[in-house]
């Protein structure tokens, strides 16, 4: 997953730097898993994300700026809670893809780093950005690599077993970059069932479906799209609510209608279809 940096054009006033931390997380091959198994392998990546990963961005205080199919960036005000959110969900991601074969695990790459970032409408930007994407690069599967930003911040308050990477030479990145690889002890070695798993960081979840029009003229298709996507914007601003993106729920916009199946397979407890709301508590 690449890292931009967009710059503001025509912008009255100079963006102003804010200080936070930036995860970037990658699958290990993602593209040989959806190769042997695309529809699997995404149905499986998005239950780990409604499930494990998203809600502990949330209890941590995170806030997820950019989703591909593959990755995400989020960003943190405290260092301490991104890194306790990255050791969390690589553990638990971990502990859930315990019973799949070798070949057939997903696992995350994660990269931390902490400084000075950019914010607008349109996302993060900035070198501390691009570091941290860079960072995610050089980690081991199921790992994580810090910078040393990262190391002096959180030191004092999170004991943390390293080796120590020297200065590492990242692409398109002028300075060498003193990284450390983070071990996560115990997390193979551990049984933990996957409702235990579950429970740790349960929110609840919802999944907004393409409005389906009486007819197929442009306006009414495109004035249907338009409010799905006002609704999940609106939803996303709801704190504690996980709301599954646009692009997943795209995938349900022909074909019958089964809201239950729909539920299991994006692995939220709501679905909000053109006219159905559909609590499926007790069917998940």
């Amino acid at each position: 997953m690449e890292a931009t940096v967009a710059a503001q054009e025509g912008a009255s006033s100079r963006p102003i730097p804010r200080t936070m931390a930036v995860l970037f997380a990658d699958v290990v091959g993602f593209t040989r898993l959806t190769e042997a198994a695309e529809i699997e392998t995404h149905v499986r990546l998005r239950a780990l994300r409604v499930g494990i990963i998203d809600p502990y961005i949330i209890s941590y205080r995170g806030r997820i700026v950019s989703n591909a199919g593959d990755g995400f960036l989020a960003i943190f005000d405290s260092t301490v809670d991104a890194l306790s959110c990255a050791i969390d969900f690589q553990r638990d991601v971990t502990l859930k893809e315990a019973s799949e074969p070798s070949h057939r695990k997903i696992r995350l790459r994660t990269g931390l780093n902490a400084g000075e970032v950019f914010t607008d409408e349109d996302g993060v930007y900035g070198t501390t950005v691009n570091i941290a994407a860079r960072l995610q690069q050089c980690a081991p599967a199921g790992g994580i690599v810090i910078s040393e930003s990262v190391r002096t911040i959180v030191s004092p308050r999170v004991k943390m077993q390293l080796e120590d990477l020297g200065q590492l030479e990242l692409k398109n990145l002028s300075q060498k970059i003193q990284a450390y690889s983070l071990r996560i002890a115990g997390a193979e070695k551990v049984t933990v069932s996957n409702s235990e798993v579950a429970k740790r960081a349960k929110l609840p979840s919802i999944a907004v479906l393409p409005f389906r029009v009486t007819d197929d003229s442009p306006e009414h298709a495109y004035f249907g799209e338009g409010m799905v996507d006002d609704i999940i914007f609106a939803l996303a601003s709801v704190r504690g609510l996980l709301v599954i993106s646009r692009t997943s729920a795209l995938t349900y916009r022909g074909g019958p209608i089964d809201l239950e199946r729909i539920g299991r397979e994006l692995g939220v407890r709501y679905v909000k279809s053109g006219n159905e709301l559909a609590d499926l508590g007790r069917s998940l």
